[in-house]
């Protein structure tokens, strides 16, 4: 309790205005884990009370009635006494005090009498030591993860419910070129490369439902050219809610591109492992076209035979075409594609080009479920695994023969699960290559995916087809099972995750064989293959076209220069001599900035044909040429329609 002459003394000088004593011992007493302090304009205090002071050894009696420099150590009257003071001429402030290991937050505030005169001032205690404690652990505990977001390899990012970006560290500038608040509240799909956006916003969907995801895909840096990265996500909840996605992203550049080179390493191997059926049926398209020139000059006078014999030519030479578009497709070196696509047409193209290259006495036959629903996959890897597959099944039943079945089907998830418990989509491909060949032992069947493992004779094999299949397969979040018994054959199981919103394919309704209308315009023609040049010459002026032809670069451009208002449209191989197909475009482009050019070539590189197409190509023919198509797409790019 506090003094009573003290107090009394005090009441007489205005204590009245602090509307009775026992109503600020009350509300000190309650103060929760702090102390009151009332003091006069001589630092006297009239008035303290608290439920710390017991646990500081202090009383009130002790206390009350003595100036605060008899009460308080020297250090911390050296903090308090400008506190009280500025309290006194009306200020409110705060400071911070220690005492006996423990923390204090205090707060002065003014008390007036009646008239508006500061009489007292009132010092409000707070115990924070448990606060400071714990924000102390806060603080080391922020520093701790900033240490490690800033310091890690990857890129760790949060994304909100509309996927924009919330955070991104530090990393990423080196990474990609962009300021962290120049991604900041954009659109992870902003960084993204336009292929891939709609599989990253089904990977960001999926998560928001409540699922983790690993998945890759392509990132755009500001130089405009993109990173190839993994990303891993994870839903962020908040009182029992979805409120974003968090996620780490990995670069796997380096690794995508290792992967690239073994990938086209292994179409390499794969091509010469077809080689001899390769070189065989050429041979036999060769002879007969030579068989049937040879009957045409023979019975020259028989119109029908003569029909007959031209006929059986062009059949040969669209077998050749077919083929050898089939291995350009399966050769080229390109990107990774990922599209919505039908898995049937691939089996299909696939066995189309085994039965023209496969010895005769192995039997080949698929089986393909109708309307079957897409798959996101890239079409060359899915074609090299299934021809790594089947050559696999050739080698088992060689010498002796046997049968090769390709079989898709759609299957559940559950059916999947049987094999992998982690399997998430509901509905996945089923696509099996089954042989009668020699079957393996069990271990090696338990091996036959590791890299460089084979059971081949030394240069027969590389060891690196199955991995291949592996590889490629998990990278399409899809599962390989293999099942085989000694002396009876071997089964593959691949599994791809369906694209159940997706409708199903539709069945290609075929080449249309109306007629190509001609025109009266004026062609360049550019080759330097005499024969093809006479060729394209005789077609174009057959359907009313005027032809001026060259042999060459050098001489296409003093001709264009001398004909520029007579020409509308170069029509020019890409491999010439001296000056390239793609490098007069850009010359004569000079000359004439709306001129109209197709090029053609035996074989373009897929990204070297986009580029030429966004810089104003019109189309880019693909040699042997068609005649129909050269007509079509000639007389589309004259008239300025879509070519298709």
């Amino acid at each position: 309790m506090m003094d009573e002459g003290y107090i009394s003394e005090g009441l007489q000088s205005g204590i009245e205005l602090i509307q009775g004593e026992f109503l600020y011992q009350a509300i000190a007493k309650n103060f929760p884990n702090g102390a009151i302090a009332i003091f006069d304009r001589d630092l006297r205090y009239v008035l303290i009370e608290g439920e710390i002071l017991p646990d500081l050894g202090l009383s009130p009696k002790l206390i009350v009635g003595k100036l605060a420099r008899e009460v308080l150590p020297p250090d911390i009257y050296a903090t308090m006494e400008p506190h009280y003071r500025a309290t006194l001429l009306g200020q409110k402030t705060v400071c911070e005090i220690s005492l006996r290991e423990r923390i204090f937050n205090v707060h002065h505030v003014p008390i007036k009498q009646g008239a508006g005169e500061i009489a007292y001032g009132m010092a409000m205690i707070q115990d924070i030591t448990e606060n400071k404690k714990v924000e102390n652990e806060l603080r080391e505990s922020r520093h701790i993860y900033q240490e490690l977001v800033e310091n890690i390899s990857d890129v760790i990012f949060s994304l909100d419910i509309e996927g924009r970006v919330t955070f991104v560290s530090s990393v990423v500038e080196p990474k990609s070129g962009y300021k962290i608040q120049e991604i900041l509240n954009k659109h992870f799909l902003d960084f993204v490369v336009e292929e891939d956006k709609g599989p990253v916003q089904k990977i960001i969907n999926s998560t928001i439902k409540g699922n983790r995801e690993v998945f890759e895909h392509r990132a755009l840096v500001k130089s405009g050219q993109y990173l190839w990265v993994q990303i891993s996500t994870h839903p962020i909840v908040r009182d029992g809610k979805i409120v974003g996605v968090g996620g780490i992203m990995k670069d796997v550049t380096k690794r995508r591109q290792l992967e690239h080179q073994l990938i086209q390493a292994q179409k390499l191997d794969s091509l010469g492992n077809l080689a001899g059926g390769i070189a065989h049926d050429f041979n036999n398209i060769l002879s007969i076209m030579l068989g049937h020139l040879s009957l045409l000059e023979k019975y020259s006078d028989d119109v029908e035979r003569r029909t007959k014999n031209i006929s059986s030519i062009g059949n040969a030479i669209n077998r050749g075409t077919s083929l050898v578009r089939q291995l350009l497709t399966f050769a080229r070196r390109a990107d990774t594609t990922m599209e919505l696509l039908n898995i049937n047409n691939v089996v299909s193209e696939v066995v189309s080009l085994l039965k023209q290259t496969f010895p005769k006495l192995i039997q080949i036959e698929s089986s393909l479920e109708e309307k079957m629903p897409l798959i996101l996959a890239d079409h060359t890897q899915i074609h090299q695994v299934i021809i790594n597959l089947c050559i696999n099944a050739r080698d088992a039943m060689l010498p002796s023969g046997g049968k090769l079945l390709l079989r898709v089907c759609a299957v559940s998830c559950e059916q999947v699960r049987a094999f992998y418990p982690d399997a998430t989509p509901s509905h996945y491909i089923e696509l099996s290559v089954s042989d009668t060949g020699e079957g393996m032992d069990e271990f090696t069947r338990e091996r036959i995916f590791e890299p460089f493992f084979t059971t081949k004779e030394p240069g027969k094999g590389t060891g690196l087809g199955l991995a291949t299949v592996f590889g490629i397969v998990e990278r399409h979040r899809g599962y390989i099972t293999v099942e085989s018994t000694l002396g009876v054959g071997t089964k593959f199981h691949l599994y791809f995750p369906a694209q159940t919103e997706s409708s199903s394919f539709k069945l290609d309704s075929g080449t249309h064989l109306t007629e190509p209308p001609g025109g009266r315009e004026t062609i360049l023609v550019v080759e330097d293959e005499e024969m093809l040049r006479e060729m394209v010459r005789v077609l174009l002026e057959g359907k009313g076209y005027t032809v001026l032809m060259v042999p060459n670069g050098r001489e296409a451009i003093n001709k264009y220069g001398d004909h520029l208002s007579e020409i509308d449209l170069v029509l020019s191989d890409i491999g010439l001599p001296e000056i390239s197909g793609d490098q007069l475009f850009y010359q004569m482009k000079k000359l004439q900035p709306k001129l109209k050019v197709i090029l053609a070539s035996g074989f373009i590189d897929p990204e070297k044909k986009i580029e030429m197409i966004r810089a104003g190509v019109k189309d880019v023919l693909q040699k042997p040429y068609i005649p129909n198509e050269i007509l079509k797409k000639i007389r589309s790019a004259i008239d300025d329609q879509l070519i298709e």
